[in-house]
């Protein structure tokens, strides 16, 4: 069994996903034994800061969705103030009828994904509710439909109550880079003209509803994945849980259902921590991400950000670097001028390793 290492000294984020459909008593159970499983391979857990609870398609009754939530309150220590996010898939039909469980033990409901009108009738619903953080995914430069289209579909978003809006670049892209930066800064200024401010390149917020899951993200926290398919994040190493059959087969025989782990190497962490630090609207200390590397490649990435300053790409502060507001559309390209040392500096690709 390989550990994951968590220190209790760390804050915590715990991401649970559900299957699409199995019996509530079989799910609660196999839950059971993954924590025992996972206890076993770790001395202590730290007070959790966040939930983050997947559901692909609607629970097939009230009562797994409802069961689910009640186990995660009794079996872990979540820190004050803490933010629980469930995050529903394409299938809202029958979701209004599990809202009514929703505002005692959760804080924000996300919709991922799905056709807006859908998408606004669960953000009302859930705003009678009494949910009062309201999360939407905007699938945007969608080649098929016209900028405006997606303009008025992000003030439907907004008219329903939404607080937090992503920018998500829909599958069905193709448009050319000019029409993608322009949709991109369009919808931008009416997020940021609705009261809606940037933190991260495409991820907006009312001041205060910002998503400590999405923060935790950028600032590669650790995180406890539970269930079929979830990811357990820890430093440099990630753990991937098998699918549902798989996973059920390996917890009736006591074995944990971890079956991959990916380790990055210190330069490929170093840049990935970066890439996602650059779209973050504040500033970060590159320092502090280099600090565990040879000094001749520090040097090189910290030559590569004067560079990038003087050209008028970043700002510097103290040796706090942000990105200037007039290129975020292309964010992903700077950030990948500044880590290019990084990545090349390594030679093998990430090591894989079974788990034992």
């Amino acid at each position: 069994m390989t550990s994951t290492g968590f220190s209790p000294a760390s804050c915590c984020g715990l991401y649970l996903r559900i299957p699409e459909s199995t019996e509530d008593s079989l799910w609660i159970d196999l839950l059971e034994k993954e924590y025992a499983v996972r206890r076993l391979a770790s001395e202590s857990w730290p007070p959790f800061t966040d939930l983050f609870l997947s559901v692909p398609s609607c629970p097939s009754n009230d009562r797994l969705f409802s069961e689910t939530i009640r186990w995660v309150d009794s079996r872990f220590l979540f820190s004050s103030p803490s933010e629980k996010t469930i995050e529903i898939g394409p299938n809202l039909g029958e979701f209004s009828r599990l809202l009514p469980l929703l505002p005692g033990p959760m804080t924000r409901i996300s919709i991922r994904i799905g056709e807006t009108p859908e998408t606004c009738e669960v953000l009302d619903q859930a705003g009678k509710a009494g949910l009062k953080r309201l999360s939407a995914d905007l699938l945007f430069a969608d080649h098929r439909k016209s900028k405006e289209e997606e303009e008025k579909a992000l003030g439907d978003i907004l008219a329903a109550g939404a607080n937090h809006v992503a920018l998500t670049e829909s599958r069905e892209g193709s448009l050319s880079e000019s029409a993608w930066i322009e949709r991109f800064d369009s919808l931008s200024l009416i997020l940021e003209d609705g009261g809606l401010s940037r933190y991260e390149i495409s991820h907006f917020a009312v001041p205060g509803e910002e998503s400590s899951g999405i923060l935790r993200i950028f600032h590669s926290g650790d995180v406890l994945g539970l269930g079929p398919g979830s990811l357990t994040a820890r430093g440099p190493s990630t753990f991937r849980n098998v699918q549902f059959s798989a996973y059920r087969d390996q917890l009736a025989e006591e074995e944990s259902p971890q079956v991959e782990r990916l380790t990055l190497p210190p330069a490929l962490h170093a840049a990935g921590r970066i890439e996602l630090a650059i779209r973050l609207s504040r500033g970060f200390r590159l320092s502090e991400y280099l600090e565990n590397l040879p000094p001749e490649l520090a040097q090189t990435v910290n030559m590569t950000a004067s560079r990038l300053v003087q050209e008028g790409f970043l700002a510097d502060s103290g040796g706090s670097f942000t990105l200037l507001p007039s290129w975020l559309s292309i964010a992903d390209s700077i950030a990948s001028q500044l880590t290019a040392p990084l990545v090349r500096a390594s030679e093998a690709p990430p090591k894989r390793f079974p788990s034992v």
